[in-house]
């Protein structure tokens, strides 16, 4: 049984929340199946990008493509 192939896209700039929301609202109309967002020095933390990210689409699947777990401090 072979898995549906998936395609993704990489958000890497960051943008006002209304612009956000548009570019991840194009994305998924565009067919991507997952929105990822890139933790860097120097970037902005992507957890509220991808809460966002959620918010404003249906389908697509959201996470982080790397994540600098080092910086993160989970209590």
């Amino acid at each position: 049984m072979s898995r549906a192939f998936r395609f993704g896209v990489n958000m890497l700039t960051a943008a006002s929340g209304d612009e956000w929301r548009k570019r991840c609202r194009r994305a998924e109309d565009l067919g991507y199946d997952v929105i990822l967002v890139a933790d860097h020095l120097g970037m902005p933390s992507p957890f509220p990008s991808l809460v966002a990210a959620a918010e404003a689409t249906e389908r697509p699947r959201v996470g982080t493509f790397v994540l600098n777990a080092g910086f993160w401090n989970p209590a």
